[in-house]
């Protein structure tokens, strides 16, 4: 559910707020990463070997962790401490959050070094080669990654505290900090399998995808000459590569049982689809282009090898609202692409005026338009080509269709 409510909310922000993007490292929506994080920490943590007892104390600490960091988001949600779209007007309700998140932390932590000894490992980990070792080394990523997500969260209430002052975070110390982590998951993902079998085994199909994924990191240096870009795409195909080819592998010998081993091919899903979608944050993050541009009826303008031709305003009416809409017809090479019709509405209840963007989606690419202004004498648009964000979207419903496969077998994996 936290999954879903993750791409929903993105979905939101791209289509309804009018800016273009989908995640802005926002207080409220890193509020609803962390524990996702951690969840899935502990989701990869105790699917090897579910009952030998391994790494249990690891285990109970990772849950405790996604509890706390759910409670600590409703906690910035509902308090208004921190400036956000997403967040509730200030309220003293906060107090009291803070209160119930100080006492339940206490408690577990109490709890755990009670139970202590209980909680110690009854089997010894394998080699350093082994899964368990491979997981958790992707576990101890993904909490380096909630880790940075919640410094830079708190970050400018820490600053207000001790300093006087709130000094806020840009985007950039986000994705400057989270992408080589992020990078290291994707070439640990990638290589999973291979860890899991015969050395020996492994070498002939991991080396393919392995070649081709260096091929592209050459090719988007060159390219696009983005070091981010080349650190997270990069890695994305490999591992997308791989565990496709892990999928095709298995189920070549496997066809008269694929339902009966659905938990394995759900979590191939899954994995593929965090792949696809971090190709499509690389790519939209990076490369995205924005333009704005006053026209008069009838006017045109090029950009990324578009032509955008404003035909005139037309009128909605709903049972709320007015919106005054902008034509907008789009061309290629003389090839008519699309029609967009952004507007601005108006809702005379709540006296309120918002702007209602228009959205073109593509395999490769997407074009957004905005309307920012409208007057007899024109209007003033502003248009976002972004690569590759279908693959995005397709990631993320990937990923959450993957989970559910997952969780209809009863013995689940990850």
């Amino acid at each position: 559910f936290l999954t879903l409510g993750i791409i929903l909310g993105a979905r939101w922000a791209y289509l309804e707020l009018g800016w273009g993007g989908y995640w802005a490292w926002d207080p409220v929506e890193n509020a609803s990463l962390m524990p996702w994080l951690t969840a899935t920490a502990f989701l990869h943590s105790i699917a090897p070997r579910r009952g030998d007892g391994v790494l249990k104390l690891w285990n109970i600490s990772l849950i405790t962790a996604t509890f706390e960091l759910c409670v600590f988001g409703t906690f910035l949600t509902r308090s208004g401490i921190v400036s956000s779209v997403h967040a509730f007007a200030r309220s003293p309700i906060g107090h009291y959050f803070l209160i119930f998140i100080g006492l339940s932390t206490a408690s577990a932590v109490s709890l755990i070094l009670l139970r202590r000894d209980t909680l110690r490992n009854r089997v010894k980990a394998n080699p350093i080669t082994s899964a368990e070792r491979a997981l958790l080394t992707a576990n101890l990523i993904l909490c380096a990654l909630c880790f940075t997500t919640f410094l830079g969260t708190v970050f400018p209430l820490l600053t207000e505290v001790l300093m006087g002052e709130r000094l806020m975070v840009s985007p950039s110390f986000f994705n400057r900090l989270n992408a080589p982590l992020a990078a290291l998951l994707l070439a640990l993902m990638g290589a999973y399998p291979w860890a899991r079998g015969a050395p020996h085994k492994g070498r002939g199909d991991i080396l393919i995808p392995l070649l081709i994924s260096v091929s592209a990191a050459i090719y988007l240096g060159l390219k696009f000459k983005n070091l981010y870009l080349v650190i997270v795409a990069s890695p994305a195909g490999f591992a997308l590569l791989r565990v496709f080819s892990g999928i095709l592998i298995s189920a070549a010998g496997n066809l008269p049982s694929l339902w009966e081993h659905r938990s394995r091919y759900g979590g191939y899903l899954s994995h593929m689809g965090v792949a696809l979608l971090l190709i499509g944050v690389a790519f939209s993050s990076l490369k995205s282009e924005t333009i704005v541009e006053d026209l008069k009826p009838g006017g045109s303008f090029d950009f990324k090898g578009y032509v955008f031709k404003f035909e005139g305003f037309s009128s909605r009416r709903g049972k709320n609202f007015e919106m005054i809409v902008g034509r907008l017809k789009v061309s290629r090479k003389g090839r008519e692409i699309c029609d967009l019709a952004p507007g601005i509405a108006y809702y005379p209840r709540l006296d309120e005026i918002t702007v209602e963007a228009d959205v073109r989606s593509g395999f490769f690419k997407d074009i957004y338009a905005v309307l920012l202004e409208a007057s007899e004498e024109g209007a003033s648009f502003k248009i976002r080509i972004t690569p590759l964000m279908s693959w995005l979207w397709a990631g993320c419903w990937l990923t959450l269709g993957g989970a559910i496969l997952n969780l209809t077998h009863r013995n689940w994996r990850c």
